[in-house]
């Protein structure tokens, strides 16, 4: 399963590291879902690849670090449907 976040604007670089370092904590890394973007909406987006990531428990570790996060989501399972 993966989980997306986004984070808000306003979230430091600290902020960022701090939250990266509680997930590492917890068996979860999170990538960016566009490394090397100069966008600044597409830089605060982060995917965790994980059997173990979930959206609660994502959202636990984020709340724990007061996190400021736009949104988490679990991502969309798929159906490849051939005709």
């Amino acid at each position: 399963m993966s989980v997306k976040f986004k984070l808000a604007p306003r979230a430091s670089k600290k902020n960022v590291a701090r939250l990266l370092d509680a997930l590492a904590d917890e068996g979860l890394k999170a990538d960016q879902m566009f490394p090397g973007q100069t966008r600044p909406a597409l830089k605060r987006m982060y995917v965790i690849r994980s059997p173990k990531a979930d959206v609660k428990k994502v959202k636990k570790v984020l709340d724990s670090v007061q996190a400021t996060v736009e949104y988490v989501e679990a991502s969309v399972t798929r159906k490849t449907m051939v005709s």
